[in-house]
């Protein structure tokens, strides 16, 4: 069958207005495909910053309860190194009232150290573990220093806190690279941690 001139216009404007119909089709399909994947990227980059905004939040909240840790962890110290110190150098100022004053500082440091360290636990069971040995170290000498001072006016009980001032001195030492090693090891977690 033959088509007319008129006819044949027609078949090729609507096979025209077919070609750019289809063409608005896909050209409007793959802009809505960029478009979908440009937003969700955009919206992946966001999640991304907003998990590490809040990484470093928790790292710093971490690292705050770490340091309050230590803080507590060296306000015993010095006061085992004080009144061991006392004892080698100073023997005739140890007495009740010094044993009295190191134990209400050190009995008023441990709750401080045990709630921060309780607030560490539950951001991070590693750290926490390493911090609960640090204070276990802390806690028996102390136990050591405490039991010998029950003793106090006693030569005998003078003698023993002044042979323990060189292990008070001990853990001065000490607490500056356990706090270091603590801080790096609560970064490098909190960084894995995002990175996987």
């Amino acid at each position: 069958m033959d088509l007319t001139e008129s006819e044949a216009v027609m078949e090729a404007a609507i096979l025209a207005a077919s070609a750019a119909l289809i063409g608005a089709t896909i050209a409007a399909w793959v802009t809505l495909r960029t478009e979908r994947s440009r937003r969700a990227a955009e919206r992946e980059a966001e999640e991304r910053r907003i998990r590490a905004a809040g990484d470093a939040e928790e790292l710093k909240l971490l690292r705050d309860r770490t340091a309050q840790v230590f803080h507590q962890l060296f306000a015993i110290q010095h006061e085992m190194e004080w009144i061991t110190w006392h004892a080698l150098h100073h023997p005739e100022t140890v007495d009740g009232a010094m044993v009295r004053a190191y134990e209400s500082a050190v009995h008023a440091a441990y709750p401080k150290a045990l709630g921060a360290m309780a607030l560490v636990a539950a951001m991070d069971r590693e750290l926490y573990k390493g911090l609960k040995a640090d204070l276990d170290d802390v806690y028996s000498l102390d136990a050591t220093i405490a039991n010998a001072a029950l003793s106090v006016p006693s030569p005998g009980a003078v003698l023993t806190l002044s042979e323990l001032n060189v292990p008070a001195r001990n853990v001065y030492e000490i607490l500056p690279i356990k706090m270091a090693d603590a801080m790096q090891s609560a970064e490098v977690r909190t960084r894995r941690d995002r990175d996987s």
